[in-house]
């Protein structure tokens, strides 16, 4: 995943805390599972299901005198998506949902003589990324 954030110098006063827009990589990786709605039947080869999972999202990389750092954070999944299996030859999925990840912003947004955020503004909180994934399943044991 690509994401972009402002950054920020707290130590600085007005228009020149700001540093720029950033540019981070962020990875993912979980494991979950997906609860077929029809159980082992399909309806016409179409298997809906409800996806979950648990994993981590780590981003590297900081920008010169501004203390955030993403690092790397629990994360968890949901998701809807459907199978296609026709005659039990192959399998196309299409699953979407979100992954949700907690966000930390560092004490020194707190404080100093013109803090860059209020002490009101929550130090944690959670984000989330849409997903959109497709694969193809071809059965070898059967």
């Amino acid at each position: 995943m690509n994401s972009n954030r402002d950054a920020f110098n707290p130590a600085l006063i007005g228009n020149a805390r700001a540093l720029g827009q950033q540019s981070l990589a962020m990875y993912s990786g979980d494991l979950g599972f997906a609860l077929n709605l029809t159980g082992r039947r399909t309806w016409h080869g179409f298997i809906p299901n409800l996806n979950f999972g648990l994993g981590i999202v780590s981003a590297a990389g900081t920008t010169k005198d501004d203390p955030y750092d993403f690092g790397t954070q629990f994360a968890f999944n949901t998701g809807i998506g459907l199978r296609y299996n026709p005659a039990n030859s192959y399998e196309i999925r299409l699953d979407a949902g979100p992954t949700f990840y907690q966000n930390h912003f560092p004490p020194a947004y707190y404080t100093g003589t013109a803090p860059l955020l209020a002490n009101t503004v929550s130090r944690s909180g959670y984000q989330h990324s849409m997903n959109f994934t497709a694969g193809l399943s071809i059965p070898i044991f059967r």
